[in-house]
């Protein structure tokens, strides 16, 4: 603590003259999740085209488990330079409840630079069902009795265990939720029926829902998405205010110069801007979105307070 104290008060000191010069040095980006994921694609499409702006390698490295909390730690207690990264997501909003003592501040310890996508989620029933709207479902749920309509649930603070939290406060109807460590083995169940409902990301079922495999009634996300625009979102039928996607964003650590911090979210809104990079995004069924570092930061407190809210509602522990 006191080496980090004493390495802040020199780049405060030397800040007008070394952020002229920065960086000098390859970048970092440590990434929460394991190579070959959502958080891992986004942050080499996001090096691979961060590198020439700022004309330094831009390394990632994965630094999976603990929730996202490794990965947290190493960057929290980093020098406060710029050069360490931290790729994190709907996590970094979730663990302050789930995960409140992890030896690091979640707040103080991080500096906020930028969003950087979004992947949002759909509603998808059984086909067996035959519903087409979230009402339909709604109204078939309560017409049966409690608990007997299985919710796919991913792992605890997931965000397709938020979203399903989330559906069965806001619709009031209890279901049973499900966990599987994925989309992967809850589709069977889903299209034979022993599983009715599921709210996932929607780049894992994209095709299916597009070739009328899958039936998806509604969109998660504030707006309709630009891949299903004929879909409606949750909110517009009949849920007033749902709102769940999975997201990821760019912290480094706190205490780390105002101007490097400003230089990071330029360029890093640059490279997102790029033709290149907005495409590689979206072919990952995904949406570039960047964010001023105060925007970002209003954000991952406003999601921190609602998900300990919806938490709390349901005693959900980690």
């Amino acid at each position: 603590m006191i080496a980090r104290f004493a390495a802040l008060v020199f780049l405060l000191a030397a800040a007008p003259s070394w952020a002229q010069s920065w960086p000098d040095k390859p970048l970092r980006i440590l990434v929460i999740a394991t190579a070959g994921g959502y958080p891992d694609i986004a942050a080499r499409i996001l090096a691979t085209h961060l590198s020439p702006l700022l004309g330094q390698p831009v390394i990632v490295e994965n630094r999976a488990g603990g929730g996202g909390n490794i990965a947290s730690a190493a960057v929290a207690k980093a020098a406060p330079d710029g050069y360490t990264l931290l790729l994190t997501g709907n996590n970094h909003a979730v663990n302050p409840t789930l995960l409140p003592n992890p030896g690091f501040d979640y707040e103080k310890d991080f500096a906020p630079v930028s969003m950087i996508s979004e992947a949002t989620m759909i509603v998808v029933t059984s086909p067996t069902l035959q519903t087409k709207t979230v009402a339909d479902l709604i109204a078939l749920a309560k017409s049966r009795p409690p608990k007997s309509m299985a919710l796919f649930s991913g792992i605890v603070g997931t965000p397709n265990h938020l979203a399903a939290e989330l559906f069965t406060q806001m619709s009031g109807v209890d279901f049973t939720l499900v966990t599987y460590k994925g989309i992967a083995p809850a589709l069977p169940d889903l299209l034979s029926g022993q599983l009715h409902v599921a709210i996932i990301s929607l780049p894992s079922v994209l095709q299916m829902v597009k070739s009328g495999r899958l039936p998806g009634i509604a969109v998660t996300r504030k707006t309709r998405s630009v891949f299903l625009p004929d879909v409606p979102t949750v909110s517009e039928s009949g849920l007033p205010g749902f709102d769940v996607n999975a997201w990821v964003c760019i912290l480094t650590t706190g205490g780390t110069p105002r101007p490097v911090v400003q230089r990071l979210n330029t360029e890093i809104r640059k490279a997102m801007a790029t033709r290149e990079a907005h495409d590689a995004f979206m072919n990952q069924g995904t949406e570039p979105w960047t964010t001023t570092p105060e925007e970002l930061e209003a954000y991952i407190k406003a999601e921190t307070a609602k998900w300990r809210t919806v938490l709390n509602n349901a005693k959900v522990q980690s």
